[in-house]
């Protein structure tokens, strides 16, 4: 008898199930309680994404158990984030984006201007950075890990507390930036943390509480204890009379005003902008220098353009973008080719909606797949070729702007990322600086290697390549 009535139950549950992915955009067949996770590895999920577009279209669920639609091309990103921005404008606000959160929905990353001083700021941190360079003693074997991951954090620190690290005294920083990375590719090679999202109650049970959830939030602690380190230091210098020199310094002028501002969601905003601003800005320009190293002739010509502008020895400005195309050209395709995001953040819907006419529930987590747009989008014939080119008109000198429209990095619509701003004039400025004084030459004794380091952000390899003075 017990027999028939678990039969029976299960039955009844398979059938709710599959009535439930009904209510979905078609995808790869799930199975009740793990949905598609016996077909991908966590780790390399954008390539099951691309097998199932083939299949699918550009619109389709996966279910990690929990349903996910993903948007795979440039229109229906567009649609969802721009055209219905707000239907899409919530974040998953569960595990494991709140492990980031020192208070509930807090920071501005997984929560629901070039001005004259952030130029200032970034001049001030390139600056250093090349004095750096020019210290080094072996220009044969230069690894550029350190250097841009200072540089950017540098940016970042001034805007944020109003210092800026030492390039011979920065092992805090480098602490800092070893955990972060070790952190996200535990939790990203992980199929528990999936798991978690459709049955968080799990997360209460001893052992898979402590490998699903409880090891991180130790380590996450670190991070944002870090932060708060630097946001209580830089508060002992806060005077309200006083011009306020950085975001610690702005975000106390209105604390007193407004109830949602608070000392945890402080900590939180810099924690975000701080992870985010340094890791992506500086493995952009990692892959930068490969990109340049491996395209000497195109390399060439941007030096060729920064000198006809600016001389071997002129400071460069973001108002020196419109005099140089071909340089513009060349860094969106950097950020095309190295695409490093190989799974966007996830939203939200806040309502039910609906893309290419494919309903999707209130409360539905999306997934809008930057990676695959630039990387086999319909405007980027043979994409695996480094080609500048593509991003300028016949005459090579007018910007492609449909071209550039699909190159989408910092994503599109209301949570377009915030530090987009200050991550261009850091790309700009930063490449044009280095190449206007060093060639960039592969290593003498052995060929790049440029093939990604997979996992949460696709980092290049070690390559130690040759700086050239011109």
């Amino acid at each position: 008898m017990i027999g028939v009535v678990l039969i029976v139950l299960i039955a009844v549950y398979v059938y709710k199930y599959y009535e439930n992915v009904k209510r979905y955009p078609k995808g790869p067949t799930p199975l009740p309680l793990i949905g598609n996770l016996h077909q991908f590895d966590a780790h390399r999920m954008h390539y099951f994404l691309e097998a199932a577009q083939e299949k699918h279209g550009d619109v389709f669920t996966i279910w990690t158990p929990r349903p996910m639609v993903v948007l795979m091309s440039y229109a229906a990103i567009k649609e969802g984030l721009v055209t219905k921005g707000e239907d899409f404008a919530g974040r998953m606000g569960a595990h494991p984006d709140d492990l980031f959160m020192a208070t509930d929905n807090g920071g501005v990353i997984f929560s629901e201007g070039d001005s004259w001083q952030e130029q200032r700021r970034v001049k001030t941190s390139v600056d250093e950075c090349m004095a750096h360079l020019a210290s080094i003693e072996d220009k044969g074997a230069v690894e550029f890990r350190w250097p841009l991951q200072i540089l950017v954090a540098n940016v970042v620190n001034q805007v944020l507390f109003g210092y800026h690290y030492a390039f011979n005294d920065c092992k805090r920083l480098m602490d800092y930036s070893d955990t972060f990375a070790t952190q996200i590719e535990t939790m990203r090679k992980s199929s528990l943390v999936l798991v978690l999202q459709q049955f968080p109650s799990l997360a209460r049970l001893p052992v898979i509480g402590w490998f699903g959830r409880g090891q991180y939030r130790k380590n996450i602690e670190r991070l944002l204890d870090h932060v708060r380190e630097d946001v209580v230091k830089c508060m002992d210098t806060f005077r309200e009379e006083e011009h306020p020199v950085s975001f610690v310094h702005a975000y106390m002028n209105r604390m007193g005003r407004e109830d949602k501002l608070s000392m945890d969601q402080m900590v939180n905003v810099c924690s975000d902008f701080f992870l985010a601003g340094m890791e992506t800005t500086s493995t952009t320009l990692r892959w930068a220098m490969l990109h340049m190293a491996n395209n000497v002739n195109a390399q060439d010509k941007i030096r060729a353009e920064i000198h006809s502008v600016l001389g071997p020895d002129g400071e460069v400005t973001m108002a020196d973008k419109t005099r140089m195309p071909y340089t513009v050209a060349a860094i969106a395709e950097v950020q095309r080719m190295a695409n490093i995001l190989p799974l966007n953040l996830v939203h939200k819907t806040t309502c039910e909606t609906e893309v290419f006419g494919l309903g999707i529930p209130a409360g539905t987590l999306v997934m809008p797949q930057i990676y695959n747009v630039m990387r086999t989008g319909e405007v980027f014939l043979q994409s695996d070729e480094f080609r500048p080119e593509r991003f300028l008109m016949e005459d090579g000198k007018t910007l492609n702007r449909a071209a550039l429209d699909h190159v989408i990095p910092f994503s599109m619509g209301k949570r377009v990322c915030a530090g987009e701003g200050l991550a261009r004039m850091e790309l700009f400025i930063g490449l044009v600086s280095i190449l206007q004084k060093y060639r960039l030459l592969p290593p003498r004794d052995a060929p790049l290697d440029m093939s990604p380091i997979e996992g949460s952000i696709l980092l290049p390899k070690v390559n130690k390549l040759r700086m050239i003075a011109v």
